[in-house]
């Protein structure tokens, strides 16, 4: 029986990043579909539809709005994604992008338990790595921040069962004990230990909650991060007032 596998992509112009893993999954004997939200301003105009047709790939509808993660929009692609892996058993599912990833993992959540492999890629442009590259340099300093990477690979882990999976927790873990103390080489600052404890242990319950599925996973998800927000309101609010105060100044100039 041949293998199936089942590509997920917020638009269909993301699939520009992606021509060649299709080509490849096919190479390996995989039966490739996609998931994508096919309206866009070029209408029935897409070029991908037609790509996708002449090299024998289905593609599935679904209503995904990566503008706002609590969309009422993506409870009903949630629901569209449940339906597509209801009707196909895919041996492999790739997503992209952190709310087409999230959806995609919490709707697939029973189908890991029997084999499915599903793999997570966050593909950025090059304007948006050096973005991350800095806010990630900042974040160091900032202490609490760092969590997310941590956070990250631990949930990474509970995706994937094999070493890379593990490697990439350890890997997190020591360039951030190692940018702690190499970078009070060249800046003073202080590590709010109570802060950076207690936004630690809400990440990874955030991260731990991901496997949570439906409304039930997406209200924990809003609580956790209430609950962030308040414990660090001494941090951002302030933030928040110098850039209003910024804008404010330039109006007035």
């Amino acid at each position: 029986m041949k293998k199936k596998a089942l590509i997920v992509v917020n638009l269909a112009g993301f699939l520009h990043f992606l021509w060649n893993d299709i080509a490849t999954l096919q190479e390996m004997g995989y039966e490739v579909s996609v998931a994508m939200n096919e309206n866009s301003a070029a209408g029935p105009n897409l070029i991908e539809i037609p790509k996708l047709e002449e090299m024998g790939i289905a593609h599935y509808q679904v209503e995904f709005d990566t503008k706002s993660p609590v969309s009422t929009q993506n409870i009903q692609a949630y629901k569209q994604l449940k339906l597509i892996l209801k009707t196909n058993k895919y041996d492999l599912i790739h997503c992209h992008t952190p709310i087409v990833g999230i959806l995609t993992r919490m709707a697939a959540r029973k189908y890991r338990k029997t084999g499915t492999t599903v793999i997570y890629t966050n593909v950025l442009t090059t304007s948006q790595y050096g973005t991350v590259d800095l806010i990630t340099t900042i974040s160091t300093v900032a202490g609490p921040m760092l969590t997310l990477n941590i956070a990250e690979s631990v949930m990474r882990f509970g995706l994937d069962k094999d070493g890379a999976a593990l490697a990439t927790c350890i890997s997190y873990i020591a360039v951030f004990m190692f940018r702690v103390f190499h970078t009070r080489k060249y800046i003073k600052y202080d590590i709010m230990y109570k802060e950076f404890i207690l936004g630690s242990l809400l990440m990874l319950v955030s991260a731990i909650l991901m496997f949570v599925d439906g409304m039930k996973g997406f209200l924990l998800q809003l609580v956790i991060l209430l609950i962030g927000f308040t414990v660090f309101s001494k941090t951002w609010i302030p933030m928040l007032q110098f850039f209003l105060n910024k804008i404010q100044r330039k109006r007035v100039s």
